[in-house]
């Protein structure tokens, strides 16, 4: 009964000290983040300042130093591709852009 209670308290607390309050992984953020921002001239919008502060606040871990490089990295190669789309997939592309940011509340 003791081994069975050690090995319970010991899932628990391993549980709890790998418990992440942020959901993906930072390179997904910036990778998509980086498209929406991207995709904000071609699209013909203007996001709020704050609207991405506070998206980062609440996706980023505070000591993930890596995550600026990969946003501009994944805002340059988005900048890349965009350019070389065709008339219709900028369509399809900036309805879903403009979807998105709404949702995350980035326009209004």
């Amino acid at each position: 009964m003791m081994t069975f209670l050690r090995i319970i308290v010991t899932t628990f607390a391993i549980l709890i000290g790998t418990s992440n309050t942020y959901a993906e992984p930072s390179t997904k953020v910036a990778r998509e983040l980086g498209l929406l921002i991207a995709s904000e001239e071609i699209c013909l919008l203007t996001y709020s300042l704050k609207a991405i502060s506070d998206y980062v606040t609440k996706h980023v871990p505070p000591n993930d130093m890596e995550f600026a490089d990969n946003l501009r990295r994944s805002i340059r190669v988005a900048k890349h591709d965009i350019n070389t789309m065709a008339p219709s997939e900028v369509t399809a592309h900036c309805t879903q852009i403009i979807r998105s940011a709404l949702y995350y509340e980035f326009i209004d």
